[in-house]
């Protein structure tokens, strides 16, 4: 029962409930619940360093296509909300123009498409690798919403690098009812359209299996 309630502050955090139903939980009960859930678990944190050393920034053009995008919340990366992400790249001031086309995904096996596609972007990426992409609201599909099932609206923001070879990951920041800055997300390039990567959450390649 733990487990079940303190997967439903995890979202809580993560995002700004709609009029969807089945998403109620008070902003006191919310808070109190947090504290509970740090007292009997400790603080479960995601690593989100991004790679250090010379970055070799990708060419425009280069890494464009389809990539799995995972956002892994700090108390559970372990659920983590999947898009796919249509990756574009333009030539822009020193670095790159990063767009990308963002589509949930179906929380039972994380490549079945649900609701409408999102285009965001582009968002500038430095000469050396680094980006901040401030995503607009994103909708989440009551399918793609592993945690409490119910359609929600999302506000994060990617703090991450873009470098050749390397994992593009970073940090997950947000504020909505409880702030989640310090959570983690992941990009990885979909290789072999029959055959998604394993979730990772993290820059240190921590994996979220599939349940």
């Amino acid at each position: 029962m733990v487990f079940r309630r303190s997967a439903l502050l995890l979202l809580s955090g993560l995002i700004v409930c709609g009029a969807a139903a089945g998403c109620a939980d008070p902003e006191g009960e919310f808070d109190a619940f947090g504290q509970r859930y740090v007292e009997i678990h400790g603080s479960s944190t995601t690593t989100t360093t991004t790679p250090t050393g010379a970055c070799t920034l990708p060419e425009a053009g280069e890494i464009d296509g389809d990539h799995l995008l995972t956002l892994a919340v700090k108390l559970n990366p372990q659920k983590p909300v999947m898009f796919l992400a249509g990756v574009t790249t333009t030539a822009m001031g020193d670095g790159l123009g990063l767009s990308f086309k963002l589509q949930a995904l179906d929380k039972a096996d994380r490549k079945t498409p649900v609701g409408d596609a999102t285009d965001v972007g582009p968002y500038e990426v430095n000469a050396d690798g680094s980006f901040v992409a401030d995503f607009p609201p994103l909708p989440v599909p009551a399918e793609a919403n592993a945690i409490t099932g119910s359609a929600i609206t999302a506000d994060v923001t990617l703090t991450g690098s873009l470098c050749v070879g390397e994992l593009v990951c970073g940090a997950l920041d947000g504020t909505a009812v409880l702030n989640i800055d310090g959570s983690a997300f992941t990009l990885q390039k979909i290789e072999d359209p029959s055959s998604y990567p394993d979730a990772v959450i993290n820059c240190a390649g921590d994996v979220a299996p599939l349940e």
